[in-house]
């Protein structure tokens, strides 16, 4: 029997790799060339700011709906 939390589940799954970037690429400052910094660093900003920060968003907001419907 499917868990009522499996698609959460997946999605978290998915983003995994990236937010392991985004610490991939923290650890890079100081190692690597201004310029791959300069490029890793836009890549993250556009996960942030166009995936995560919306997935974030519309978590927050199922959560209180959820929580308003009790």
């Amino acid at each position: 029997m499917p868990q009522v939390t499996q698609p959460l589940r997946d999605e978290h799954k998915e983003l995994l790799p990236h937010i392991k970037q985004i610490r991939t690429v923290a650890d890079s400052i100081g190692t690597v060339a201004v310029s791959s910094l300069r490029q890793s660093v836009g890549e993250v900003y556009e996960f942030l700011t166009h995936h995560l920060l919306i997935h974030a968003h519309n978590s927050y907001s199922y959560a209180n709906r959820c929580s308003i419907e009790k």
